[in-house]
This record gives structure tokens, C-alpha cells and sequence, in this order.
């Protein structure tokens, strides 16, 4: 079962942005475009840095309140965000601040 959050934030994905679902086992994403282009979609509420693992087309990174209202972080070429992130070798991804994915968007 997903965390909350992460499903609050697919729901986003879905019904604001027009994606569909990956299908069941996808690796590295989370939702496809009209056309098809693989998403991997953030959600984050408290920390001030989102980590990512996997390869796909765009990421969506969405910050959400404690009273349920989100903001669009960055939207837009995943490999954009993978080249300026850091890597964090103890937990095996990459890591970037949100103020630098602001920047990037």
C-alpha cells in the first residue's frame, strides 16, 4: 500500500494534469502522458528536498499543505532535474532541494 501523501499527489497528477496511471509493476514512474511519455510524480509536504530513484520522460513535483492545498514545484524534463541533483550513496538516490527545482522550473 502507498503512502498517503504520494497517492494524494498521483490524484493531483490525474485529475489537474490529464495523466493515466502507470500500469501495475511500472519502474521508475508513476504516470503516462497523452502520449505516452513516462512521469514520475513528488509529492512533498514538510522536507525541503525530494529524492527520486528510476529514469523517466518528466517530473512532476508537487508541494502540498496541511490543509490540502498544493503548488506545482516543477513540471518538466526529468533527465533537466537528474543532471543538477545530488546522489546520496547511504540511501542509493538522488536528492534536490526544492529551491533549486523552483529555479529550474
Amino acid at each position: 500500500m502507498g503512502n498517503l501523501l504520494g497517492d494524494y499527489g498521483e490524484f493531483i497528477a490525474h485529475e489537474k494534469y490529464g495523466l493515466r496511471k502507470a500500469p501495475s509493476g511500472a519502474d521508475g514512474y508513476d504516470a503516462l502522458t497523452k502520449d505516452d511519455k513516462k512521469v514520475q510524480v513528488k509529492t512533498n509536504h514538510s522536507s525541503s528536498t525530494v529524492g527520486f530513484r528510476g529514469k523517466a520522460d518528466l517530473m512532476l513535483v508537487l508541494k502540498v499543505e496541511s490543509d490540502g492545498t498544493w503548488n506545482q514545484v516543477y513540471y518538466g524534463d526529468f533527465d533537466k532535474v537528474r543532471m543538477v541533483a545530488g546522489f546520496s550513496k547511504r540511501d542509493n538516490k538522488h536528492v534536490i532541494p526544492l529551491a533549486r527545482l523552483r529555479r529550474l522550473a
